[in-house]
């Protein structure tokens, strides 16, 4: 059981299984009214028959009762001989469907594969112009039978009765039954597909799914006309700020260990590393018609670099800061500074902070290592 687009039910029988009427809980017809209760809610019925090679005569009625009226006499009348003598019974059920759907539109599938009871439901619909047979002819099983013993071990199978429709006057021995849209097997889903689809499209009250799935490239006309829209999804990080936020609220909420924290502390601060490339000018918006002012601006702008109290200076290497880390590792721990001592800073703000000059001794020789301005602290009053 499956639905396929455009809401066309789809069910594939591979058995018809014999129904015990008098147990309500057979589950054979469970099974049945269980898939027929799925095919209520939709607008097509497809049945695949062109792997069913058959089965009891009982899941025929019973199937052919959930799509013509009740008590329409449409179904196979056999005449048999059975322990010598000759009966006759028809594949009315004993019990008929509660809801049948007498107007969906329906699609029976046959190949060369459907034989015996499967060509009796398929016989049955078309004769009584109830469905839709697509496919290949059927295998041309109409006389039922058995198996007779014979000498030395053998069996042969000897047919016992034969079906007559009361519509058309014949059954389908030898020939098969003829399907009314005449197609390879492995593209007769697709076919009734497509027709149901047509069909639904042309009722009265058309469905809208039924028009999408026959004309695939009218959603995408749709969307592009904002008749569909894409939502985001709402916990998308779409900004670096999203994303900074992110890491703010993880290291608050699984805050590092002692430990980490211990060597976090216990690593050598190094010099920042300048931002290099080109470098940034004070631009202004190009307006439209000022291209002569725009191009004589461009001329007299200057890097802002320029601008600045005193010429910038050099980026550190990673040469120049090997030795002052292997110097600090080297002094005792009570010899060393803390690390809130020092910090990378630019030259100008320790022209600013000492006067032009960074003192001696205690930031090495790297220009960019300076001290911090010590505490002022009060005297205690009394």
């Amino acid at each position: 059981m499956e639905t396929l687009a455009g809401n066309v039910g789809y069910l594939d029988l591979r058995e018809l299984p014999d129904l015990d009427f008098d147990d309500p809980a057979d589950p054979a017809r469970r099974a049945l009214d269980a898939a027929l209760a799925l095919l209520a809610e939709r607008d097509a019925v497809i049945v695949d028959l062109r792997h069913n090679g058959g089965g009891s005569p009982a899941s025929v009625g019973y199937l052919t009762s959930a799509f013509t009226p009740r008590g329409a006499p449409i179904y196979n009348r056999f005449r048999a001989r059975l322990d010598g003598q000759t009966r006759s019974f028809d594949e009315a059920p004993l019990q008929w469907y509660p809801q049948p759907r007498l107007d969906v539109p329906l699609y029976v599938l046959t190949s060369a594969r459907t034989g015996s009871a499967a060509e009796a439901l398929a016989y049955t619909l078309q004769a009584a112009r109830r469905a839709t047979v697509i496919g290949e002819a059927s295998a041309g099983a109409a006389n039922p039978g058995g198996e007779f013993p014979l000498a030395d071990g053998y069996r042969v199978f000897v047919s016992t009765g034969s079906p007559t429709n009361p519509i058309t006057g014949g059954n389908w021995e030898g020939r098969g039954v003829q399907p009314d849209i005449a197609t390879a097997a492995a593209q007769a889903l697709d076919t009734a597909r497509l027709r149901a689809l047509e069909r639904i499209v042309a009722a009265p009250g058309r469905s809208c799914r039924a028009g999408r799935a026959l004309d695939p490239g009218s959603a995408a006309r749709a969307g592009r006309a904002g008749r569909v829209r894409r939502r985001r999804l709402p916990g998308r990080v779409r900004t670096p700020a999203h994303r900074g936020r992110q890491r703010a609220f993880a290291a608050a909420r699984w805050p590092p260990s002692a430990a980490a924290a211990d060597r976090a502390a216990a690593r050598p601060v190094l010099p920042q590393r300048r931002s290099g490339g080109a470098p940034a000018f004070r631009t202004r918006r190009r307006r439209p018609g000022r291209g002569a002012g725009n191009a004589a601006q461009r001329r007299t702008q200057q890097p802002l670099s320029a601008l600045s109290a005193e010429p910038a200076r050099a980026p550190p290497t990673r040469a120049a800061a090997a030795p002052i880390a292997r110097s600090r590792a080297r002094e005792p721990d009570d010899a060393r500074p803390s690390k809130r001592a020092f910090t990378a800073a630019p030259a100008r703000r320790s022209a600013r902070m000492h006067g032009g000059a960074a003192p001696a001794g205690t930031a090495g020789s790297h220009p960019n290592l300076v001290p911090r301005r010590p505490r002022r602290l009060r005297p205690l009053s009394c």
